[in-house]
């Protein structure tokens, strides 16, 4: 399932979207001292994946993990959605530990994870239906974010009979019904071609700035990274950990213009400067060494 829907025990309220969320009460993200280890498949001795990693998430902000493969930016966003254990160290939303998944906690995949069997609405509906909202009510809040997503009359509609770019739009819907305080997101444009990603980077931000969530979002890309984010958090390999944090202060409704291009590019440019310190050096042929 594309979104974490289980634990809180809460009703569902149908609110209007229109009603954002108190920026300085909902979703603020605490991880503190996290760590996470795996074990080996050769000797199932213990390998430190993550840590220890302490970072704060303010009520409403877009925050993207950004780094090289193996830098753990998955596994941080897993364990602040509750579907891993950290080894030590804990993850507090809002003043409350994370102990496992929750409906205040909606997870996007790369994959869509769309139920086939199920029409693109009821798949959107899933979230109010567990949440106890009646079939009616749940099919009603369905619509409403598949408008706010772009897809108005893809309801009726199966998963297969979709583009990539509109099974996405689907998923962040499903997630978003469910009316998550944090939104996590795992790459989730990074299998739709760059024209699609492009399109859809900026509707994230406009649904963003509609719904004051806040955002935590995983991407290997530093231009994805320099167009969407509040604060960037690179992350370096060996075990993973935070090495460096960059606050992107152009306004978020400038940065898809012509006329920012540039600025968006001497963002990404600096980024990708850290993010190469961060990534573990190799050896060359002749025994020198590379980074």
């Amino acid at each position: 399932m594309a979104s974490a829907l289980s634990g809180a025990g809460r009703s569902y309220r149908h609110d209007s979207l229109a009603a954002t969320p108190d920026k300085c009460t909902l979703g603020r993200v605490e991880v503190k001292e996290v760590c996470h280890e795996y074990l080996s498949p050769t000797d199932k001795t213990p390998v430190a994946a993550l840590g220890p990693v302490s970072l704060q998430v303010s009520a409403g902000e877009f925050l993207c993990l950004l780094g090289p493969s193996g830098c753990g930016k998955s596994t941080l966003l897993m364990i602040i959605a509750g579907l891993f254990n950290p080894t030590a160290g804990t993850v507090v939303v809002d003043g409350v530990a994370v102990t496992g998944p929750s409906r205040e906690r909606g997870v996007v995949f790369q994959d869509y994870a769309l139920l086939p069997w199920k029409t693109v609405r009821s798949n959107v509906a899933l979230g109010p239906r567990l949440a106890g909202a009646s079939r009616r009510e749940a099919n009603q809040v369905a619509d409403e974010f598949l408008e706010l997503v772009g897809m108005p009359q893809a309801g009726d509609r199966y998963p297969h009979e979709l583009s990539g770019g509109m099974r996405q739009r689907a998923a962040v819907a499903r997630t978003l019904a469910a009316k998550p305080k944090v939104l996590l997101m795992d790459e989730p444009f990074a299998a739709v071609d760059a024209q699609t990603r492009g399109v859809l980077q900026e509707e994230l931000i406009g649904i963003w700035a509609r719904t004051a969530q806040t955002v935590v979002f995983v991407t290997h890309s530093v231009e994805e990274a320099a167009l969407l984010a509040d604060r960037v958090v690179v992350m370096s390999t060996g075990p993973g950990r935070v090495q460096e944090e960059f606050p992107v202060t152009l306004p978020h409704e400038d940065r898809f213009s012509r006329e920012s291009a540039t600025r968006v590019a001497e963002v990404a440019a600096s980024l990708l400067a850290s993010v190469r310190t961060a990534q573990p050096r190799r050896p060359r042929r002749g025994g020198s060494w590379s980074g």
